[in-house]
């Protein structure tokens, strides 16, 4: 999956070279300085630390040929993490600071009709945090492998055809692949498409549906074969628009859970097991003329977790964002999430040598909270302060109960953009 990722992101760099309208590229750079209460995410003894984050951001896009039907963007956003007390565990290793992220996005427009759109994205991290990321929603994923040794690599293909004025088909096709160092996770790779017609029936009111088919498959462990998970997902589509500043989007329908778990080699496989379930994601957002409110409920499957089997996420989330005036503005977000999955195989009994089944539950709730303040120091500066709380909560593996972990979050970021370059 790597290799075809680095593939896709080649030929986009490739297409880039063909093109002789106007590009632009632009070069920024972040610096964070953060304290954490609890660094490395430990549920006793927890570390207070803090650490400097120099971030610069490589950016070059432009349109494509010279029909202004076609554009393209490329992004690479490495950073280097230093510790202001550098971890010495041996669980932890060596520390390596260094953490990468690419970006590239294409899209085409094939006729008044078609388009076409392209991306791929390829992120790796190094540093030994207690998070790898923040999601847009504000939620935060917790790192497998306790050394920080992660890589995740996205691509998304899709085409659309507007059918008439008021309705569209959609085709998407997706790969992902999560890889880790750490032999007690599982790497896994991913491929679906999903495929979706949207009618408007009226100016405000947009209905239509959608199928998806996923299928995951999980590497094999030290005796134990590669298991693997089939999802199909049926979705009702719709949008309503209440007003010029108020939408309300939903995506839901009935999904059906396909598992065939791994097997000990040269053991009897086990059953394989289908569970009906469903998924949604429906959002209410309100748009001011100077203040952004964001109200959303997920559910979805989930594969970041390192075992052997997918995972069920749901997640509630709000947002709000202030513009008070050209100097200031304030945003908050508050939520909570919780990703439960069941990982299923066999294992050799050690008295009598035959195969036993083996069923692990895990539950594991988060909750977090965060209010940021962003001072403009012009049209290319700005210093964003800010303090945010999460918690790993009812975390529980075969109904036993784990210790919460708490940590308190303080940050001051301070960004600049160059001035663009075109030619």
């Amino acid at each position: 999956m790597r290799i075809f990722l680095i593939s896709a992101l080649s030929a986009a760099l490739m297409t880039v070279g063909t093109v002789v309208s106007a590009h632009q590229f632009e070069f920024g750079l972040d610096q964070q300085i953060r304290v954490e209460s609890n660094m490395f995410g430990p549920s006793d003894s927890p570390v207070t630390d803090g650490v400097y984050v120099v971030m610069p951001v490589f950016q070059l896009s432009g349109m494509l040929g010279d029909l202004e039907s076609g554009n393209y963007r490329l992004v690479y956003r490495p950073s280097y993490l230093a510790y202001f007390d550098p971890p010495t565990s041996p669980e932890l290793g060596d520390v390596d600071g260094f953490n990468t992220q690419a970006q590239a996005d294409l899209n085409f427009r094939l006729s008044g009709r078609d388009t076409v759109n392209a991306s791929a994205s390829y992120t790796k991290y190094k540093s030994v945090q207690s998070t790898s990321q923040i999601n847009p929603d504000g939620s935060f994923d917790v790192l497998a492998d306790p050394r920080g040794n992660t890589v995740r690599a996205f691509v998304n293909l899709g085409y659309s055809r507007r059918v008439n004025p008021r309705s569209a088909f959609n085709l998407a096709i997706d790969f992902q692949d999560y890889a880790y160092d750490d032999p007690r996770n599982v790497v896994n790779n991913y491929m679906g498409s999903t495929k979706s017609y949207t009618y408007g029936l009226s100016p405000r009111f947009t209905l239509g549906g959608s199928l998806a088919v996923r299928y995951r498959i999980f590497d094999a462990q030290e005796a134990i074969s590669s298991s693997k998970v089939t999802v199909s997902n049926l979705n009702v589509l719709a949008s309503y628009v209440f007003s010029e500043s108020v939408e309300l989007v939903f995506q839901g329908g009935p999904s059906i859970i396909y598992s065939q778990p791994g097997t000990v080699l040269g053991g009897q496989a086990p059953a394989s097991e289908t569970d009906l379930t469903y998924f949604m994601n429906i959002s209410l957002s309100r748009e001011l003329q100077r203040s952004l409110f964001f109200l959303r409920y997920s559910r979805n499957e989930d594969a970041t977790g390192g075992a052997n089997g997918s995972s069920i996420l749901d997640s509630v989330s709000a947002a709000a964002s202030f513009d008070l005036n050209e100097f200031w503005d304030i945003e908050a977000d508050l939520g909570w999430s919780r990703r439960q999955s069941v990982n299923t195989f066999l294992y050799l009994d050690p008295v009598s040598g035959s195969p036993l089944p083996f069923v692990q539950e895990d539950s594991l709730h988060r909750v977090w909270g965060r209010i940021a303040f962003v001072r403009h120091l012009g049209e290319k500066m700005s210093l964003r302060g800010g303090f945010r709380y999460q918690r790993l909560a009812d975390y529980e593996v075969d109904g036993i109960s784990q210790p919460e972990r708490d940590n308190y979050i303080g940050s001051v970021d301070l960004s600049y953009r160059f001035d663009s370059y075109v030619f």
